[in-house]
């Protein structure tokens, strides 16, 4: 039976720290649950420590919080990610001047207050969001073309979708506006 000790922090990256007796000795567990962010990896994760004093208890908690949000940061990498099918897409859009002149546009109109004329991103004080935009032109480089245009066309959280106001072709220029932003 297993008593909860303590919650640290809601959500898919939530900790807690529980005590478990089998009779004899009491020791202290620690679970991850990542049911939002890994479905397949709930519950798993348990990480067991004995033989702890109350000192090392009070920064025990802290030291599991960073350890598990390494890990999980490692092993599920970013939690958005399109369908595979969407995700092997290629860009049918050749990379030319009218392509990237109309990609820019389209996304200064419709992009750039959350991610800037840039694409590398804007702080959540700036755009009111919940957290941080991405650098776009970082993130390019380690995904897909076809990765991008799902998450355009569907969105998810603060992230609009815009399957109804763009075209394909539209949001295979933005694509191509972005790949002009990439620091070499």
């Amino acid at each position: 039976m297993f008593d909860v000790l303590e919650r640290i922090n809601e959500g898919p990256e939530a900790v807690e720290l529980y005590t478990a007796s089998d009779g004899y000795n009491d020791e202290k567990v620690v679970r991850v649950t990542h049911s939002a962010a890994a479905p397949a990896a709930a519950g798993k994760g348990v990480i067991r420590l004995e033989n702890m004093n109350s000192k090392k208890l009070k920064i025990l908690p802290l030291c599991c919080i960073a350890l598990v949000l390494f890990f999980q940061k490692l092993c599920f990498g970013h939690s958005w990610m399109a369908p595979e099918d969407a995700e092997k897409r290629n860009n049918p859009i050749k990379i030319t001047t009218a392509s990237i002149n109309n990609g820019k546009a389209l996304f200064i109109d419709r992009c750039s207050s959350c991610h800037g004329v840039e694409a590398v991103g804007v702080s959540k004080e700036k755009t009111g969001l919940k957290k941080d935009t991405p650098n776009l032109s970082n993130q390019l480089k380690t995904h897909s073309e076809g990765d991008f245009h799902w998450k355009i066309m569907n969105g998810k959280g603060d992230m609009p979708p815009f399957k109804d106001e763009l075209s394909e072709k539209e949001v295979w220029d933005i694509i191509n506006y972005i790949k002009t932003r990439i620091k070499k």
